[in-house]
């Protein structure tokens, strides 16, 4: 409803209000010195880009006063952040590597997504994550430390984007947050360059000498899916390790790697390593 207003006669819209080109540099400048948080201020200019000055404000005064004993919904912003993360670098999601599930995989590199309010949680599940054997790279959005850190406080922010979501019915509010805070991370140093070898050929050497001692005179495909070494290696190689048949997918990926040091086949039921 409402009245219609025409330019030139073309029908005006809200599109119109929303800020473009060089306005929106200044508008997080603004935003930068206001919420004093240069990811909080990213994610104020793209919603005023994509929603209006008014769902970027109710962002902002969420994000200055969140609502004292409202629990922030970090696991539909921690969603959105893994997409758009792997939007941007080409990643695969929720592969399976070895035992551990990585949220993002990409050249052998298996990477954790941590929204993070507690460092001393967060300390105790990459603790966990060890004991188990994941060899992950950890991208960390909050006031804690990973292998990638974006400083913010991503409570507050997830506070924020939901109070525009419930507020303005947008159902692209978490998406474009996460659009927004993807911006800030570079993980290019821990993918590597496009069609750059993944995993380091040293460390696969050792982990395949490893493979080998354990393999001795020969195992089987079973004796050999219960071994630390190879669910290392396949950790490392990103290849999924669940069932015996995994082991085949392994010696063939093994294969495809040259200068390891040593030779794995299968022969029979048995697998074998001879050192070349």
């Amino acid at each position: 409803g409402g009245s219609r207003l025409k330019w030139d006669g073309e029908v005006l819209t809200t599109s119109y209000l929303l800020p473009r080109g060089d306005v929106l540099d200044r508008v997080e400048a603004w935003a930068r010195e206001r919420l004093r948080d240069a990811a909080a201020a990213r994610v104020y200019r793209r919603l005023a880009e994509a929603l209006g000055f008014r769902a970027a404000n109710y962002f902002a005064r969420t994000f200055l006063q969140p609502p004292v004993g409202k629990t922030p919904n970090l696991a539909q912003l921690h969603n959105a952040f893994v997409r758009a993360l792997a939007k941007k670098y080409g990643a695969q999601t929720e592969v399976l590597v070895g035992r551990c599930r990585a949220d993002l995989f990409k050249n052998g590199v298996g990477v954790d997504v941590k929204l993070c309010t507690d460092p001393q949680s967060l300390r105790a599940e990459v603790e966990k994550d060890k004991k188990a054997g994941c060899a992950f790279k950890y991208v960390v959005v909050g006031n804690c430390q990973g292998d990638v850190t974006l400083q913010t406080d991503v409570a507050s922010i997830a506070l924020g984007v939901e109070t525009v979501a419930v507020n303005m019915r947008a159902d692209n509010a978490f998406d474009l947050t996460a659009d927004a805070l993807a911006e800030l991370v570079d993980l290019s140093g821990v993918f590597g360059a496009s069609g750059e070898a993944g995993p380091p050929l040293e460390k696969v050497a050792q982990l395949v000498e490893q493979l080998c001692s354990e393999v001795g005179q020969g195992k089987t495909r079973s004796e050999v899916l219960r071994s630390r070494s190879a669910k290392l290696l396949a950790a490392t190689l990103g290849v999924r390790l669940e069932k015996a048949d995994d082991v085949n997918h392994l010696v063939q990926k093994l294969h495809q790697i040259k200068g390891v040091g040593h030779r794995v086949r299968l022969s029979g039921s048995k697998i074998l390593c001879a050192k070349v």
